[in-house]
């Protein structure tokens, strides 16, 4: 935080805020979430008193009607997730495309900051917050679900202060104006009216960033208990008695989800405090620490929806962990009741964009999973990925009309998909598994573990694994529980 006082005009202080990165960054040398220059910048003007504000002039909205939410559906219902310190939205009055008025509450400010005593604040923060707790309701009520009906701060071009604070307990007028609304903002100007009908703030030019979730990823944060943000996976090839007790979800966020802003948030909702130190604690480019984020919160729902499908009662996302076990596959362990031992086996993938996961209710199930994007493979990634003959059963699929892309993809997901399942996934070096039978009307593919995963899973020497393979948009993925194939 850095504040200089223009010597021109000593009534005017000019700050900025800057992202120097975490302490522990710095130490480190590896300054990743350090930002150049300022994150924030602004310009307070200081008087000698306020002046008195002006009778606030009529307040009237076009096509105003009844809101849809009370000032205590807002908070008791989570649609604004503050605490009671800072619940100062009493009242919602009527909305419009054009505007909302609502009556706030000028609460408490004590104990917000330590030896407030000493420090007399110059504003009031809860109240200015508040005005954002009816913006927010506007967006909630005016816009359609999810086409940008989430609004978040972004600036604010003046904000004045007028006359004299009314006292605690005193209620204010709060009337929003909403100036423009594009694809991605919405600009909207305010007025705070004291309880002598005087104006005592004016907030001018106040941009808001519209987020186009699906209403789960909103609500998730809302009731992360009975919300799943991902969508169930269809298992193609599955018999009747697996499809009843494992289920995949795919869950591909919208990009701003990615961001560190919302994935620091996502990771409050859905990890426990252990957990969550222990994934901050991993090296990891941002990007990374966002897909291994979202593979937990996909395992974690994989296993919720078989408890949900059999009638058990909701689950509280970071009431539950993924840990590794001696082999470094993920294993799902309960922070209610940490001595069970029958939660479901789990497995976890992702790619740049989306993460998979799969969840059989036998905790002793050999699950398998894996995702890959079809693109363009570099000159001799085949011929370092892949046998000779699984080379010539991809050059038969090409000759035949398939897409060799997808095939490439099809193969690996379903050999790292069979690694996972025995408990260590690929190994770095030659490939740990090979592609030996395929069905390319149902996806299936055969595949042999090599001598490293055997090792660990000796019962399948000389037996062909099954893996399913699908492809869904720009992705494919691959699932096994480990049974036999009868491809050749």
């Amino acid at each position: 935080l850095r504040a200089d006082r223009d010597p021109v005009r000593p009534d005017e202080v000019r700050v900025a805020i800057h992202n120097k990165g975490s302490g522990s960054a710095r130490r480190d040398g590896a300054d990743r979430s350090a930002v150049e220059g300022p994150v924030v910048a602004g310009r307070v003007v200081f008087g000698d008193v306020r002046a008195a504000g002006p009778i606030a002039p009529p307040f009237v909205l076009e096509g105003a009607g009844t809101c849809r939410f009370t000032a205590e559906e807002l908070y008791a219902d989570q649609w604004l997730f503050h605490g009671p310190a800072l619940q100062a939205l009493v009242r919602v009055g009527p909305s419009s495309p054009c505007g909302i008025e609502g009556t706030l509450k000028v609460l408490p400010r004590r104990g917000l900051l330590r030896a407030l005593d000493r420090h007399a604040l110059r504003t009031d923060p809860i109240v200015v917050d508040a005005f954002t707790h009816l913006l927010g309701c506007w967006g909630l009520d005016q816009v359609p679900d999810g086409e940008g009906d989430v609004i978040f701060p972004l600036r604010v071009a003046d904000l004045a202060i007028l006359g004299a604070d009314p006292p605690e307990g005193a209620e204010v007028a709060c009337r929003i104006m909403i100036r423009d609304v594009s694809t991605h903002r919405v600009l909207a100007d305010a007025d705070l009216v004291g309880p002598d009908g005087r104006l005592w703030m004016r907030i001018t030019g106040w941009e808001d960033w519209r987020f186009y979730w699906p209403s789960r990823y909103r609500d998730q944060f809302r009731q992360p208990d009975r919300v799943f943000v991902g969508e169930p996976l269809f298992l193609p090839g599955a018999a009747p008695e697996v499809s009843s007790t494992v289920r995949a979800v795919w869950l591909a966020p919208p990009a701003d989800m990615g961001r560190p802003v919302w994935r620091d948030v996502l990771e409050w909702v859905q990890l426990g405090p252990e957990e969550r130190a222990a994934c901050r604690a991993l090296p990891a480019p941002d990007a990374r620490r966002t897909l291994r984020l979202w593979g937990r919160i996909a395992a974690k729902e994989a296993a919720r929806r078989l408890w949900a499908d059999r009638g058990g009662p909701p689950v509280f996302p970071a009431d539950l962990a993924i840990e590794p076990d001696p082999r470094g596959h993920p294993r799902l362990r309960s922070l209610l009741e940490p001595d069970r031992d029958d939660l479901p086996a789990v497995s976890i993938a992702h790619a740049e964009g989306v993460a998979v996961a799969l969840a059989a209710l036998d905790p002793a199930a050999r699950v398998g999973v894996d995702v890959e994007p079809v693109i363009d493979r570099p000159p001799g990634f085949e011929a370092v990925a892949f046998r000779k003959d699984e080379r010539a059963r991809l050059d038969r699929l090409a000759d035949a009309g398939h897409d060799r892309e997808a095939w490439v993809a099809r193969f690996w997901c379903a050999r790292e998909a069979v690694a996972k399942a025995t408990g260590l996934g690929m190994l770095t070096g030659r490939p740990s598994a090979a592609v030996v039978g395929v069905d390319p009307t149902t996806g299936e593919i055969a595949v042999v573990p090599g001598p490293e995963l055997l090792a660990v899973a000796p019962d399948w020497e000389n037996i062909p694994v099954r893996a399913v393979t699908a492809q869904r948009g720009n992705y494919v993925w691959a699932w096994t529980l480990g049974e036999r194939s009868h491809l050749r």
